[in-house]
């Protein structure tokens, strides 16, 4: 359970998208393994027990901190999964 009296921001994601963010490159390094395919699912994560829809978490982060400059947010990332 998310901790109420946590700084604002101060989320695992939060952590993580900063965490890239500080390394150049990473964003782009992990994109390339989270990749889409054509099924709509990552060819990274399609090894899981249940695979998972792009863009996965691991690809979100990147997302965010390749975009957090420009403003993305984490709803505009999702997709509709139905």
């Amino acid at each position: 359970m998310p901790n109420p009296n946590a700084e604002p921001g101060s989320d695992a994601i939060s952590y993580a998208v900063e965490f890239v963010g500080a390394h150049p490159g990473m964003s782009d390094r992990i994109l390339l393994e989270h990749a889409r395919e054509d099924s709509g699912h990552c060819r990274r994560c399609r090894y899981n027990l249940r695979p998972e829809r792009w863009p996965c978490t691991t690809a979100r982060i990147a997302l965010l901190a390749r975009g957090s400059s420009a403003g993305i947010r984490h709803e505009h990332l999702s997709e509709d999964e139905s």
